[in-house]
Formats: structure tokens, C-alpha cells, sequence
């Protein structure tokens, strides 16, 4: 009776996490999307971009944002598996840096994920800054050697599954960030994610409409993206979907 009472727990947290993720905004997938062949990455057309990704399975429908900044892209979140909570909305927070093209690449040969790609004109002096930055908020941190593990176990679910980090770092030359003392810290799927860390980091181009305040999820950014995308805004100088 224990069992089947723990079980029907498990399942019960199972739909209602369901349920409220169904709830959020969405980023759309791309409409016709042929995942295969995977053609090579296209070409940084700026020093500053800003990816929006999206996929069907998984949280994938709720979006993320990285920034690509001199060919490297800085990706924030829950990376440490082995540290999630809530289903993964909580956790110690972890800053990648990968290789541009190596990391679309594995994004979409690995989660089948579409990538929107915002290409944002800068100029020197606001690059030379957001490095002065990066610096910064590199300071609190130390280098993190993810688990050679390739699965782990999820409680909420009752399941098994893939360690993102550890196929990343099997493909690529990626470093890892933990915070020793930031706000980035713990992770929070609503108040301290993806989407906050990006905006801090972009808060330094001094463009209020590249600003994600008041906003929580990806979708949302994406949404602001393309309304200035309609408007033809010199901020985004190329648009494309990976």
C-alpha cells in the first residue's frame, strides 16, 4: 500500500506539473521544421547576439535565451542536474561558455532544438564594456568539472535521464561557472533564469528596448524581439531561424 501510495504521489506531481507548464507562454516552433539534414551553423554577422531557442519535448516549448558575445555563447541555468528541485525550477545556478557554432551544432543534433538568431548592432565601445562586465560577473566564480555520469535519477518523475552537461562537455571545449557569492547563485525558473541573467548582461548596451524587465519567460522576450523586427528597429540589423 506504501508503494502504490508513493506512486500515485509521483504521478500526481507528474500532472500538475504538466498542467502548470501548459499554462506559460510559449515560443512557437518554426513552421515548416526539418530538424535533418543538419545544415552547418550560419555565420556571426555580429560581435553581440542574442539566441532564442525553442523545442517540442521537455520544458523545450517554454523557450531560452543565451547571449553569443565574440563567437562565444554564455548560457545560463539549471545545469547541475544532480542539484535540481521543484522539477528543476530551483537549483544552483551554473554560467556555460561554449564555442558558437560547436554548441548550435549540439543543439540541434542533440535536443532538436530551433534556434532564433537576433543579430544586434553594437558598437566597439559597447562591447568593450560588456567584456568589462562579463569580467565582472565572472569574478564570484569558480570552475565547475561536471559529473562523467551520463544519466540521473529524477525524483519528481520517477525517472532516468540524460545529463545535459555531460554530452556537452563531451563535444565540446566548454567551461563551467558556479557563483560563489552573486544573485546568481541558485537558480529560480521564475524570478532568476535564463532570461534575468541575459537581461543584466544586455542592461550594459544602454538600449531600454532590448530590456527584459517585468518579463519572466523566453517566449515573452522572443515576442518583444519580433515586434521590433515589424518595426524594422536599427537594434536588429538580421534575423534568421536555425
Amino acid at each position: 500500500q506504501c508503494e502504490e501510495f508513493v506512486m500515485a504521489e509521483k504521478k500526481l506531481m507528474e500532472k500538475v506539473v504538466r498542467k502548470v507548464l501548459h499554462s506559460f507562454p510559449k515560443v512557437n516552433m518554426p513552421d515548416p521544421f526539418v530538424p535533418y539534414p543538419i545544415a552547418y551553423p550560419p555565420a556571426a554577422k555580429s560581435r553581440f547576439e542574442i539566441f532564442v531557442h525553442v523545442a517540442e519535448r521537455g520544458n523545450g516549448p517554454l523557450g531560452h535565451v543565451d547571449l553569443c558575445i565574440d563567437g562565444y555563447v554564455y548560457s545560463y541555468g539549471n545545469y547541475d542536474e544532480r542539484d535540481l528541485k521543484l522539477g528543476g525550477w530551483i537549483a544552483e545556478g551554473v554560467l556555460i561558455k561554449a564555442p558558437r557554432e560547436e554548441y548550435m551544432l549540439f543543439c540541434k543534433n542533440h535536443y532538436q532544438k530551433a534556434l532564433h538568431i537576433y543579430t544586434i548592432a553594437v558598437t566597439d565601445e559597447q562591447m568593450d564594456a560588456i567584456h568589462a562586465y562579463l569580467n565582472k560577473i565572472l569574478e564570484p566564480t569558480s570552475q565547475w568539472q561536471p559529473t562523467s555520469e551520463a544519466v540521473y535519477y529524477n525524483p519528481t518523475f520517477d525517472r532516468f535521464e540524460e545529463m545535459y552537461v555531460y554530452f556537452m562537455a563531451q563535444q565540446m571545449d566548454t567551461v563551467f561557472y558556479k557563483f560563489n557569492r552573486s544573485k546568481f547563485m541558485t537558480y529560480n525558473g521564475w524570478t532568476r533564469n535564463c532570461l534575468s541573467f541575459a537581461d543584466h548582461v544586455a542592461k550594459v548596451l544602454r538600449e531600454r528596448a532590448l530590456r527584459a524587465k517585468n518579463m519572466v519567460f523566453p517566449a515573452q522576450y522572443h515576442k518583444r524581439l519580433q515586434k521590433l523586427l515589424k518595426k524594422n528597429s536599427p537594434l536588429i540589423t538580421n534575423y534568421e531561424v536555425y
